[in-house]
């Protein structure tokens, strides 16, 4: 008979900032003895944009809430996932052009 081995907590974090343009990316994340997961990470650009994913995983599933300014979105709640969207509040050159994964 095979017994699993106990959970162990763990915390960890990090943020980071780039230094040439005031963008920057964070994450935190947590556990605890039952297994349940709780953490965010934020992601911020040069041009304004900005997301917070907060999340928790645990016996009822993965659940997150999106909180963005990014072009595109808007405020629904699709499956288990929360989005909130505000609009950006600094002007960014409109030559400029975002492409890629955030």
């Amino acid at each position: 008979v095979s017994v699993p081995a106990p959970r162990r907590p763990y915390s960890f974090s990090y943020s980071a900032t780039d230094p040439r343009d005031g963008s920057s990316h964070a994450r935190s994340e947590s556990s605890d003895v039952t297994g349940r997961v709780v953490g965010f990470y934020t992601l911020r650009t040069a041009d304004g944009h900005s997301r917070r994913v907060n999340y928790v995983a645990d016996e009822r599933g993965f659940r997150a809430e999106v909180v963005t300014n990014e072009p595109g979105t808007q405020s629904l709640n699709p499956a288990n996932v929360i989005f909130r969207y505000a609009p950006c509040t600094r002007k960014s050159d409109a030559n400029h052009l975002s492409t890629g994964v955030f």
